[in-house]
């Protein structure tokens, strides 16, 4: 059934993910992530360097991959894939020793809640805009929202009035909705998303494997 072909993804997904660990420096992050709405949808999250050589010749290339997309098709999946530019604001981890007193003694990774709120505007110039609004938004959650594990900011590279906003939490109570959304720098960055002709086409939100 459903839930025995998402096991047999997680399945056939470990050996890329162990060599892409391992063995590709040019890949940022390579994660996956379950829906906390729907347990048969699974997002992958993954950041290269670049999309010429870090994406094309080099994770695409490996054999681990090349096993993997033949076996991934048996399994028929509806693949919905969109593909981003980060803008160089925000933040996806914090050091290793933030994020280990964060989790608690918890691996971090499954200590992770969280978002993904894809946003349509109506021009460009409304783009730029929201991008001069987030960055002091990002740096005051680095700096004052410890529980805040990350928060990227990117831009679709195929409809450059589509952005991207990934949030990452210590937990989806405490973190993301008694501190994150409560807290002064969101109310503000709301309001000035309020006052401009815009659209959220998905927020989803996820769990880190």
């Amino acid at each position: 059934d459903a839930e025995d072909e998402v096991a047999s993804f997680h399945k056939l997904a470990a050996p890329l993910i162990d060599h892409v660990k391992a063995d590709e420096p040019t890949t940022k992050s390579f994660t996956v992530l379950t829906s906390d709405q729907d347990p048969l949808v699974v997002l992958v999250l993954e950041r290269y360097d670049d999309k010429a050589n870090a994406y094309e010749k080099v994770h695409r290339k490996s054999l681990q991959f090349l096993d993997f997309r033949p076996e991934l098709s048996k399994l028929k999946p509806v693949i919905n894939g969109s593909s981003y530019d980060e803008t160089g604001m925000g933040f996806y981890e914090r050091n290793a020793s933030e994020y280990e007193r964060l989790a608690s003694g918890r691996n971090a990774s499954t200590a992770a809640w969280c978002l993904a709120a894809g946003l349509f505007f109506e021009s460009e110039e409304q783009v730029e805009q929201v991008l001069k609004a987030a960055k002091p938004f990002a740096e005051y959650l680095y700096e004052q929202e410890p529980t805040t594990l990350g928060y990227l900011v990117m831009r679709s590279d195929q409809d450059p009035k589509k952005v991207m906003i990934f949030e990452r939490f210590a937990d989806r109570e405490t973190a993301y909705l008694s501190i994150h959304r409560t807290s002064e720098a969101y109310l503000t960055f709301q309001k000035e998303l309020e006052q401009m002709d815009h659209f959220i086409d998905e927020m989803e939100p996820f769990r880190e494997e």
